[in-house]
């Protein structure tokens, strides 16, 4: 008991001025530097009048193991966890009534799958939902105009599409874009002389039962997209009958040969990959760029005198514009001699 009245003494009596400050924390008695165990006299007081007051304790069990307070639940004692950011998936999906927002304003099957493409371009460049101007004009730059003018039109029907839904935040940032010019071209020509054998080619591969000669055909001859090969069917007056961009029919003079092998099913089976199959099959036979075809047609039709208003019919042009980059495909041949610079 003598140990008790120490400590009880050094706690609430009367306290020199070099005296230490004792307390009890959390059931430990300490002083201002640390826990009572720094203190051995202490200590061993503590203990002497602890084994009076029990009894005597064998060696095993005279040392009590250091009680460990069990610790508070996960969630006890803890600020509120805020609670997890939304995941975002890994494919933005369009929204369904905009797709249905196309099909009633009579855009094509093909233009509304392009402008898919070009949406999901978009998000994954930068999320729609807080694209800006700047963040377009930094995304633009680095493509070509042609393909920067396409991806624009595309975001522009979506941002007039959440307008009417009453959302107008990415229709001001998409009305501010320039659309950038596009830079003037020569058409890929391949020449007459190339588009005569081209011209012999496709005929003995139709002859052949070969499709590669339809589809030379139809692109060199006829002046087709890769995109409208499929739609192609014989016509009245030694014509074809084509679906082209917008889902409008245009009528094209087509040869004998080449109507009469639309008229078999050999030919017309649909393909899987479409005009990637048309690709890869072309460029086994050295045609690295099958839309050089119809640039070869249409400027061979201006080499024969034909004026760009009915190239531009047989093109599916929506503009004369577009037709305009076949304007100077006929050059006189006898500039060089007239200059008098031929020696």
């Amino acid at each position: 008991m003598k140990g008790f009245r120490r400590i009880t003494k050094q706690l609430f009596g009367k306290k020199n001025e070099n005296q230490a400050e004792f307390g009890i924390i959390d059931g430990v008695v300490t002083d201002i530097c640390g826990t009572i165990e720094e203190t051995p006299d202490i200590k061993k007081e503590f203990t002497e009048s602890r084994r009076e007051s029990v009894g005597y304790q064998p060696d095993f069990i005279r040392e009590e193991p250091e009680f460990i307070e069990p610790e508070p639940p996960l969630d006890e004692f803890k600020e509120p966890v805020s609670p997890p950011e939304q995941m975002i998936p890994d494919e933005w999906a369009i929204p369904e009534p905009y797709l249905i927002y196309l099909s009633a304003t009579g855009k094509a099957e093909r233009t509304i799958q392009e402008y898919r493409w070009d949406l999901l371009w978009w998000n994954k460049q930068n999320t729609l939902s807080t694209i800006t101007l700047q963040n377009m004009e930094g995304i633009l730059h680095k493509v070509h105009p042609s393909t920067a003018r396409r991806k624009i039109a595309a975001i522009r029907s979506f941002a007039k599409w959440q307008l009417r839904e009453g959302s107008g935040r990415l229709h001001a940032e998409v009305s501010q874009v320039i659309l950038p010019k596009t830079p003037s071209r020569i058409p890929k020509d391949r020449g007459t002389d190339e588009f005569m054998d081209l011209s012999r080619c496709a005929v003995d591969l139709v002859r052949a039962g070969d499709r590669r000669g339809v589809w030379i055909g139809l692109m060199g001859c006829c002046g087709l997209r890769i995109s409208e090969i499929q739609t192609a069917t014989p016509a009245p007056g030694k014509t074809i009958r084509v679906i082209g961009k917008g889902d409008k029919e245009r009528l094209i003079p087509a040869p004998a040969w080449l109507i009469e092998s639309l008229s078999y099913d050999t030919y017309r089976k649909p393909w899987k990959k479409g005009r990637q199959l048309i690709w890869s099959e072309l460029r086994k036979m050295e045609i690295r760029k099958p839309h050089s075809l119809r640039h070869t047609f249409a400027s061979e039709l201006r080499r024969k005198g034909y004026p760009l208003e009915e190239i531009k019919v047989l093109l599916g042009h929506s503009k004369l514009d577009t037709t305009m980059i076949y304007a100077n495909v006929a050059l006189p041949n006898d500039i060089t001699a007239r200059l008098g610079v031929e020696h």
